[in-house]
């Protein structure tokens, strides 16, 4: 999956969660997760918070930095 968010896809590395796990956890499907993940969806506010909470407080601001056109954060 082309992610446009390295600092989530980092976090769950670092806890062996995959995007499906991550997408039951906060109660929407694969497909949902994929397209929030790949930018076509936004996250909403629950979502995100959600999320924060299960990687142990990770500032969401960290999180949902989106990756810049060159490829880099």
């Amino acid at each position: 999956m082309n992610s446009i968010y390295p600092n989530l896809d980092a976090e769950m590395a670092k806890r062996n969660i995959d995007y499906r796990d991550l997408a039951k956890e906060i109660g929407i499907s694969d497909m949902a997760m994929y397209r929030r993940m790949i930018g076509v969806t936004k996250w909403s506010l629950h979502e995100a918070i959600r999320i924060s909470w299960l990687l142990n407080g990770v500032d969401i601001y960290k999180l949902f930095e989106k990756r810049t056109e060159e490829g880099g954060n």
